[in-house]
């Protein structure tokens, strides 16, 4: 089978995915990798938007779990520890080590990814936390196409789902695979795993469960995905719920909390 997964860069999590996918030997893996930081421009200019959007607080939080997940990856290359098992290693560091083809893209609705799926031709599309809403003409390129989400649908649809379940003080947090749409998080329900939160979760640890979750669900369930098998799941009488970018106030309310971003010493 043939899987086109789409990531953005720099991602802490979305290897955790290409991990499990890699480990059926008879998937031909394809990665389509976009910039992590939405909207055009130099990098600079973004982050003084993001800065604008969402305050320093959250970017000062953001560049503590960057420096502790750099910080982890090269204690586990300075140990020798094999690629295939660390668990602190970027996108491209998964790809090169799994050996999965990849390639950059700008932008996923651009005549060059989509002459890019054309040739490759999957049996899935496989959208993995991404950062960049999907046209239709791409997502028609595979017979089937999917999206990995870190909560458990409907509740919590839109952008950082692990940091608004903290902030919130849900008991729950979950992962789900969804049917790939153009609208956002939308699709109809395939598979959902609920994933109690715990004392320790920090934004960084719910997300990784989530990754972990969602990769085991692939992992279990990817001949009847790729199949086109799977019911969609019903969700009568549950909580249909949507959040946007963090906001200064929204971490405001997030500190209050006691939760963390990240723990420096023991972040999973």
């Amino acid at each position: 089978m043939k899987i086109a997964c789409l990531l953005p860069s720099d991602h802490f999590h979305a290897p955790v995915v290409l991990s499990a996918l890699a480990r059926r030997a008879d998937a031909e893996l394809f990665a389509l990798v976009t910039p992590k930081l939405p909207g055009g421009g130099m990098v600079l200019t973004r982050l003084i938007r993001l800065l604008r959007q969402s305050g320093a607080d959250y970017l000062s939080a953001m560049a503590g779990m960057k420096a502790t997940f750099l910080i982890h990856s090269w204690l586990e290359r300075r140990s020798g520890q094999d690629g295939r098992e660390r668990e602190f290693r970027s996108v491209f560091d998964a790809t090169k080590e799994l050996k999965i083809r990849s390639s950059t893209v700008q932008d996923i609705n651009g005549r060059e990814s989509e002459e890019m799926l054309r040739q490759f031709a999957p049996d899935l599309i496989l959208s993995v936390f991404f950062n960049q809403i999907i046209a239709p003409r791409i997502i028609e390129l595979a017979p089937v196409a999917a999206n990995v989400h870190p909560s458990l649908l409907p509740a919590y649809r839109g952008v950082s789902p692990a940091f608004w379940i903290l902030k919130n003080g849900e008991p729950a947090g979950g992962a789900t695979i969804h049917r790939l749409t153009e609208r956002l998080d939308a699709g109809e329900l395939l598979l959902r795993q609920a994933l109690p939160v715990r004392s320790r979760d920090s934004v960084f640890r719910l997300y990784r469960r989530s990754a972990i979750a969602a990769g085991d669900l692939l992992l279990g369930h990817l001949d009847a995905l790729v199949r086109d098998d799977l019911p969609p799941l019903p969700f009568d009488g549950e909580t249909s719920s949507r959040f946007g970018k963090i906001t200064p106030d929204a971490m405001r309310a997030f500190r209050r909390t006691r939760r963390r971003f990240c723990h420096f010493f023991k972040p999973l």
